[in-house]
């Protein structure tokens, strides 16, 4: 998601320069955080996209929904948190 949610009137992508953007993992409907991860920003950084890479175990979890709260952390130590979760349907193993 690159669109700022209080910038209706243009929705300009959110400049990730400074901040730095991670993804909590959790199962819907908890508030354990299973995971942190961070994001790796794509140049040029104004245009607002990043990816994930998920850890060697993070999807080691019970087959269920799950979501991801995106997290921008700046210098300054301000934190954005975007309003839309990512969803995750995670499936059992075979």
């Amino acid at each position: 998601m690159t669109l700022d949610p209080e910038d209706s009137s243009s929705w300009d992508p959110i400049d990730i320069s400074d901040p730095t953007v991670t993804v909590i993992f959790r199962k819907i409907g908890t508030t354990i955080n299973l995971a942190t991860l961070a994001c790796t920003k794509v140049a040029p950084y104004t245009g607002g996209e990043c990816f994930m890479t998920w850890g060697t175990t993070t999807l080691d979890v019970a087959a269920g929904l799950y979501e991801g709260e995106i997290v921008l952390t700046y210098d300054s130590g301000a934190v954005q948190t975007l309003f839309d979760r990512l969803k995750f349907k995670v499936r059992d193993d075979f």
